[in-house]
């Protein structure tokens, strides 16, 4: 057990393995180059997690007895590895779910229903025909469709197939068609808001810090009619929830780091209205040197899950000395001491969802 420090009295953790579901990024490498993205503000290199690591990492996370997904996701594109269907094989003891923006899925459509993947998170920002700057929307669709037709064929009810929407002032007007997805073979759609990068990024947001209007409210109660749907908050609320550490959720970057969310998987810059602040990668471990296991259970770990968890951590997003705060200037850590520092986290906040 740990005790942690709050205040003038003491909390006693127990160290379990309860760990349910583990986020597997096995590349940082994408075949598009988004404007939105996380990778343009990299300096990092770019690799491919190999077979003998995620052999390992299957391995370790058959001891956790609650642990029931293995998702392919982080920055990159799972599907680009050269091993990505042997992976699928791999874990097949689990429920397997990934995201993709869906460019090599039509070709792979059946292996993929084949294997019994639980769940595909397929990337769209608008409808065919209208067309987006990133310009992969057809890709997308044809991969959904193929999707469909494969189930069909090999009359599986599996993957369920999922729509991730990332709502920006360029495509708030979309939100409207997303109920023709459904005709597709569509069953759930993710809402989420963009995480600005840069300063221009920032004037793309529909979201607000207060209680105004914004021009995504009357669309979205208005257009969302079939499929399920998961939709973000369009403004900063008190109520702070962190689903990694809610759901008992860790991320495995590429090489090995075991790091708490996606928002601190890598090194880049976020704006938060208007406001940079460094984001930097944190890492409790990496699996080629610890266990999985000693890593979950941590000291170190089990604490950040508790801050986190009871909200003990700083609110800087609507901190009224936010701008002249020096803790405010990146991850590294906040005023209440904790590291890293989560306080302008939109993950928190709702505003942005991951599957």
């Amino acid at each position: 057990m740990v005790f942690l420090k709050i205040f003038s009295g003491y909390v006693v953790l127990d160290k379990k393995l309860d760990l349910k579901r583990i986020y597997v990024e096995i590349t940082n490498y994408c075949n598009l180059s988004c404007k939105m993205c996380f990778r343009n503000e990299w300096s990092e290199k770019e690799g491919f997690m190999d077979e003998d690591l995620f052999k390992k990492i299957i391995f370790q996370a058959e001891k956790f007895p609650e642990l029931s997904e293995i998702f392919f996701g982080g920055i990159g594109e799972p599907t680009v590895h050269p091993n990505f269907l042997e992976f699928l094989d791999l874990a097949k003891n689990f429920r397997v779910s990934f995201s993709t923006n869906g460019i090599l899925v039509e070709e792979m459509a059946e292996e993929i229903v084949k294997r019994n993947v639980d769940r595909v998170y397929v990337s769209l920002d608008c409808i065919p025909p209208a067309k987006s700057e990133i310009g992969h929307e057809e890709s997308a669709l044809n991969a959904i469709i193929a999707l469909d037709k494969a189930k069909e064929k090999y009359g599986k009810d599996k993957p369920t197939i999922c729509v991730e929407f990332v709502v920006t002032k360029e495509n708030v007007s979309e939100l409207s068609k997303l109920p023709e997805l459904r005709k597709y073979g569509v069953a759930e759609i993710i809402v989420s808001n963009l995480v600005p990068t840069s300063e221009e990024l920032s004037d793309a947001i529909v979201y607000s810090p207060c209680k105004e209007n914004n021009p995504a409210d009357e669309l979205v109660k208005k257009c969302f009619r079939g499929p399920k749907y998961v939709i973000p908050e369009f403004r900063v609320r008190t109520e702070r929830s962190c689903n990694f550490v809610k759901r008992r959720s860790a991320v495995i970057r590429w090489d090995g780091e075991v790091c708490p969310c996606y928002r601190l998987l890598h090194d880049y810059a976020e704006y938060i209205f208007g406001r940079k602040v460094d984001v930097k990668s944190f890492s409790f471990g990496n699996v080629r040197e610890v266990s999985l296991e000693d890593i979950w259970t941590s000291d170190e770990y089990l604490k950040f899950r508790y801050v986190v968890e009871n909200s003990l951590y700083a609110s800087c997003t609507d901190c009224k000395h936010v701008n002249g705060c020096y803790y405010s200037l990146s991850t590294e850590m906040d005023c209440f001491g904790n590291s890293p520092n989560c306080g302008d986290c939109l993950w928190a906040r709702g505003i942005v969802i991951c599957p």
